[in-house]
């Protein structure tokens, strides 16, 4: 138990002061990896909200979760914040589009990341809009993030 709690400090006070350093930003993503199991937070830290994006829509620990809420206080008050409702962030599950086999999640998140990125980055109502499908991305969909990522890595790299 003491091996968890350490790691679970040292996350939440990574997330804390990367909030920190990106105090005035409207829109963090963090794509994060529980269980071998890719899944994506949409957090807005100056409207106080969080959402969740699934590619499986699995029901998961709410561990992640806890030490976000954990962060966002953190960086309430070292920012000197003082937002609506508290030190709570409001919580979102977004219908999102669902992967039809067990190892591509990795690829939706970071297709999900790069829509938000090139479409929805200015308003979070464009988000709800656009995580409104659970059908699978067609394989060129897929394809086009593998092929961005592979580009990256031989470039920065190799």
């Amino acid at each position: 138990m003491g091996d968890d709690t350490t790691r679970n400090d040292q996350v939440m006070k990574y997330v804390e002061n990367s909030l920190l350093k990106m105090k005035d930003v409207g829109v963090v993503l963090v794509p994060f990896c529980q269980a071998m199991h890719w899944t994506l937070i949409i957090l807005c830290p100056l409207t106080q909200e969080a959402y969740f994006c699934d590619p499986m829509s699995k029901r998961r620990d709410v561990t992640f979760k806890y030490l976000l809420q954990g962060a966002f206080r953190g960086f309430k008050a070292r920012a000197g914040y003082t937002l609506k409702g508290g030190m709570s962030l409001k919580w979102s599950n977004l219908i999102c589009h669902q992967q039809t086999g067990s190892t591509e999640c990795g690829y939706y998140v970071m297709r999900y990341m790069l829509d938000i990125v090139r479409h929805y980055h200015r308003n979070i109502n464009d988000y709800k809009k656009w995580f409104g499908s659970q059908e699978a991305y067609r394989v060129e969909d897929v394809n086009e993030v593998r092929d961005l990522w592979g580009s990256y890595f031989m470039k920065n790299h190799l």
